[in-house]
């Protein structure tokens, strides 16, 4: 996901735990330490680890955030329900960022058949 981003001219800041860089861009160890100008967030993680993420970033005031589709935890709906954070999920980011090949099809066929969200 972070290649297809950065290849849109995206601005990406990786966060990882362990690693000090990803693709050869610098990672924070964790969402509290990405620098305050960062307003929006994408998360691509396991079930099990979305919910902690989107509570640091919420504590941070990150209020634009997309969960990747199938990464919603057990307690995402109810985070997002009590924040005013404007959050989208449920939705595959490709199909949303100038999308080639199987997420073009995917995009398209949304759009066909109304299931492609406009915000």
């Amino acid at each position: 996901m972070m290649k297809h981003l950065l290849e849109r001219d995206f601005d990406v800041i990786p966060v990882h735990p362990e690693l000090n860089e990803i693709q050869g861009i610098s990672c924070v160890r964790d969402i509290a330490s990405l620098p305050d100008q960062v307003k929006a967030l994408c998360v691509a993680l396991p079930k099990d680890k979305t919910d902690a993420v989107l509570k640091q970033a919420l504590n941070k005031g990150i209020e634009q955030l997309w969960i990747q589709q199938f990464s919603d935890g057990p307690e995402t709906q109810q985070l997002i329900n009590s924040s005013k954070a404007n959050v989208v999920t449920g939705r595959c980011i490709f199909m949303y960022t100038d999308p080639k090949g199987f997420h073009k099809v995917h995009e398209r066929l949304n759009k066909l058949f109304g299931a492609y969200a406009i915000a």
